[in-house]
């Protein structure tokens, strides 16, 4: 007996089952994609963010951290929705004043221009690096008065993340190396 030439006989049927499972595979995907849209392949959408939990009864917060953001005067509710475009040089580009924005993060002009209000430190943001805390004050930052995140934002561009910085934090004067 001899044997069939190669693609015919039982491998020609293995490459039309194949073949057959290949096309009913993309007239699926096409049936789907139009019954669902290109909606259906989109990522799902992230949940809004959730207000931070209330603190327990009885626990200890800094005095200015006990009051919300918008109540303190000349400070805005949430820092980081709040533009930084003194920082930004006149002609700088839209992605220049969102990084100076996100370098402000959680910082707030004091009304008094004395220094600059720590009012939340979100994470990866030089406040958070820097180890500050909700309701510290900064005057002082590498040496230089500060007197509103512009300041900060300057000097970060110019240095760096800061190395020295001089904090009042519940009524005392810190300096921060």
């Amino acid at each position: 007996m001899t044997r069939p030439a190669l693609g015919h006989g039982a491998c020609g049927a293995t490459r039309v089952a194949v073949m057959a499972a290949l096309i009913a595979v993309v007239a699926l995907g096409a049936w789907y994609w139009r019954m669902h849209g290109a909606a259906a392949l989109a990522p799902p959408p992230t949940p809004a963010p959730q207000p931070p939990p209330a603190a327990a009864p009885g626990a200890r917060t800094p005095p200015a951290a006990a009051l919300p953001p918008a109540s303190l005067p000349g400070t805005v509710a949430d820092p980081s929705a709040a533009p930084a475009t003194e920082a930004a040089a006149p002609g700088a580009s839209d992605a220049d004043r969102r990084q100076d924005e996100k370098i402000a993060r959680g910082l707030a002009a004091l009304p008094d221009g004395s220094g600059i209000l720590v009012v939340d430190t979100p994470p990866a943001s030089p406040a958070a690096e820097l180890h500050l805390q909700r309701g510290d004050v900064l005057t002082a930052i590498n040496g230089e008065k500060a007197m509103g995140p512009e300041d900060f934002v300057r000097i970060y561009r110019a240095q760096g993340l800061p190395t020295q910085l001089t904090v009042m934090r519940e009524g005392r004067e810190l300096h921060l190396h």
